[in-house]
């Protein structure tokens, strides 16, 4: 039996003006009118997406999102499905039982 290969998709959907503009300016070079379009999204809901190259590009989007302070949300589409609303996975804040478990802090000197 043959392995199926999965491919994604990546947009961004832009929440404001600005953040349209930024990611607008980063693509205008491509000059690619089919990277903005209106889809139907898994949500059943109808959104203005921007087709982004592939998974590398995204993460630099939202690497600097604090810094040029960009309002968005990420998704993503596998093997032609609709897109569906992807997040980054936040790291926790470490706890104090963390780090006793990690070694870092002896529980004797707390």
């Amino acid at each position: 039996m043959r392995e199926r290969t999965r491919t994604s998709k990546w947009f961004i959907h832009p929440k404001n003006a600005h953040t349209n503009g930024v990611i607008s300016a980063s693509l205008d070079g491509l000059h690619n009118a089919e990277r903005f379009s209106i889809k139907l999204c898994r949500d059943g809901k109808k959104r203005e997406l921007i087709e982004i190259g592939n998974y590398g590009q995204v993460a630099r989007v939202w690497e600097s999102r604090v810094t040029l302070k960009l309002s968005f949300e990420i998704f993503r589409s596998q093997n032609d499905l609709l897109p569906d609303v992807w997040k980054f996975p936040e790291k926790k804040k470490k706890t104090l039982a963390d780090h006793i478990k990690k070694g870092t802090v002896k529980k004797s000197s707390i």
